[in-house]
């Protein structure tokens, strides 16, 4: 976790011989797709906590994601509801994308 803190924040990391100056990401907007629990959930979690700004996705009407995310429902295997997040997508225009949800069949 700390690892990541400090990428994410845009300060200077040295390791087994390399040193990265990685840009803060604090201020965008993330989507994590199947936020609302599991690895979705605590990417989430993680990128709240850099100061991004994170709307995660879920089925449920009623879902929710960590406190402080945004929330909105979608089934990721429906092509209208789909078709309605891309053009939601177009115009809050994320820099950050996070593919995380599954689809079962």
């Amino acid at each position: 976790m700390k690892l990541l803190k400090t990428v994410y924040s845009g300060e200077a990391w040295s390791g087994v011989g390399v040193h990265l100056k990685i840009p803060s990401i604090s201020e965008r907007l993330a989507v994590v797709t199947g936020g609302t629990r599991g690895i979705g959930y605590a990417t989430a979690e993680c990128l709240l906590g850099t100061g991004v700004k994170v709307i995660v996705t879920g089925t449920q009407p009623d879902g929710r994601g960590p406190p402080g995310a945004h929330y909105y429902a979608v089934h990721l295997d429906s092509k209208a509801e789909m078709s309605a997040f891309a053009t939601h997508l177009k115009v809050i225009k994320p820099s950050i994308l996070v593919n995380n949800a599954g689809v079962t069949q």
